[in-house]
């Protein structure tokens, strides 16, 4: 990834040079305008990121149980990525929820018990053999 330094051509996104801009004086009026552009309206599925301020995301839905995947670890429509040192399992722990997920069983003291679903492994740390 190039920088500006590097290449006097790179541009950075709308979004980062706003942040840049914010961090160090007050607001214009026309980039209030723009940050409420970017805090308001439904989330495009095209986005990398959704952007809201930090109370709706503390808003716990009606019924919370609803999409849990495991515990309040994960829940429906949300990516899982575990990462941690070698031989410490994480490969262990994934089929046990993946076991868990498909069939509809939840893991004891973590809860869940959503109905049985497919489920779609991905371990990148196993060598081909």
């Amino acid at each position: 990834m190039s920088s500006y330094r590097e290449n006097p051509t790179f541009e950075r996104p709308v979004e980062i040079e706003l942040i840049r801009s914010m961090s160090n004086r007050k607001l214009t009026a026309k980039e209030n305008k723009q940050l409420d552009k970017y805090l308001q309206g439904p989330p495009d599925s095209g986005d990398a990121f959704i952007i809201k301020p930090a109370a709706d995301w503390l808003e716990t839905p009606e019924d919370s149980n609803a999409g849990m995947l495991f515990g309040d670890f994960w829940y429906q429509g949300e990516l899982c990525i575990m990462f941690a040192d070698t031989n410490v399992g994480k490969s262990i722990l994934a089929v046990q929820i993946g076991d868990s997920l498909s069939r509809g069983v939840p893991i004891p003291g973590i809860g869940g018990g959503r109905p049985a679903e497919k489920v779609l492994y991905f371990d990148f740390e196993l060598s081909a053999a």
